[in-house]
């Protein structure tokens, strides 16, 4: 996890072509993992000014929300399942992110139109459907053959583009 090093050469991408969507993605990702947060969100959301339709500045822009408990994560998650295009693996991901989102509204009573518990096992649910890597770490957990369900969850985020931190792999 060289995040220094990481933005430096994502940056020489973007010298060289500054829309580039996914340069943008990664240069977020390495900035929310440097606990650059609000630097990656500003990030994200000028490639989603350059690509309106990227799902995976969309996802991450979720993701980056979930994790600062911007309440509009949801929201910005929801429409990550509209993305046409989107890889499988970017619809499970802002299923389960989705989930945890509106798992979180409903704990702290911001659950306006009501079900957000309700929607956030369905979503998990489906999620799960969605993502192979998870369902086979969710299997282990489940079968009792993993250790423990939060050294499931580093396991997989070394294996996917799922990243959930201990809390919400808690919830």
């Amino acid at each position: 996890r060289q995040y220094p090093q990481a933005l430096g050469e994502v940056q020489k991408a973007l010298d060289l072509l500054p829309q580039l969507t996914a340069a943008r993605v990664v240069r977020a990702t390495a900035l929310q993992q440097s606990g650059r947060g609000r630097e990656a969100e500003a990030e994200l959301e000028q490639a989603l000014r350059d690509e309106p339709l990227s799902a995976a500045a969309r996802l991450q822009l979720g993701y980056c929300q979930l994790c600062s408990g911007s309440p509009r994560a949801a929201e910005t998650l929801e429409a990550v399942l509209t993305c046409s295009g989107a890889l499988q693996s970017t619809l499970g991901a802002a299923k389960v992110y989705l989930a945890v989102a509106l798992d979180a509204q409903a704990e702290r009573g911001l659950d306006l139109r009501g079900g957000a518990a309700q929607r956030a096992e369905a979503v998990a649910r489906e999620g799960l459907a969605a993502h192979r890597n998870l369902q086979q770490v969710w299997r282990e957990i489940e079968g009792g053959s993993a250790g423990q369900p939060l050294e499931s969850m580093q396991r997989l985020r070394g294996i996917c583009d799922l990243d959930l931190t201990s809390s919400q792999a808690r919830q």
